[in-house]
């Protein structure tokens, strides 16, 4: 799904790219802002300077046919065009960036799981292990292998409390049991 998201990213960027008339609009109006900073209108000319004149053996027409597109008058793409094309593609690649930047900032900031019910998966795993443990337990003194004995734990508060633990016999042997290497 994530990668569908991401193709989809990238085809609306090539879609904004290549089908609108934004950038080369914002080409025309930086290539020419000397030109045109006297005027108040940054893209006066824009229309003649986008329409390209066809070749005179192309048409039998007595009149220039124009049409839409970065061409000189032998057909082959102008500097403009070759300019244009390099913008569209940082577009895609910046477009692309900055979406998906957004998008996983998003996914950082926005958690999957809401905070109360992470809070009680955790407080139900933390049941479920107590109840196994004491069925290991209970198992485990019902065929006599653990042992019970008290232990006092002191508190913040200065007193104590005592707590029953249940111990395997192994786990009480003393150094004396132990064989001597020597």
């Amino acid at each position: 799904l994530a990668a569908v998201g991401r193709i989809a990213v990238v085809c609306n960027a090539f879609i904004i790219a290549f089908s609108s008339d934004f950038l080369p609009m914002m080409l025309y109006a930086i290539d020419n802002r000397e030109r045109n900073a006297k005027r108040r209108n940054m893209l006066a000319g824009y229309v003649n300077f986008s329409l390209a004149v066809a070749s005179p053996q192309m048409t039998d027409l007595e009149i220039p046919c124009r049409y839409w597109g970065y061409r000189d008058t032998e057909g082959s793409y102008n500097l403009f065009f070759w300019k244009l094309t390099t913008v569209r593609l940082l577009f895609v690649i910046i477009f692309e960036h900055v979406v998906l930047g957004l998008v996983k900032l998003v996914d950082i900031f926005i958690p999957d799981i809401p905070e109360s019910v992470q809070l009680r998966i955790d407080i139900d795993d933390i049941i479920a292990s107590e109840i196994l443990a004491d069925d290991d337990v209970k198992r485990k003194a019902n065929t006599g292998t653990m042992t019970e004995r008290l232990i006092t734990v002191p508190t913040s508060n200065r007193n104590s409390l005592t707590v029953p633990i249940m111990e395997h016999p192994a786990a009480e042997t003393s150094k004396e049991d132990k064989p001597h290497n020597g």
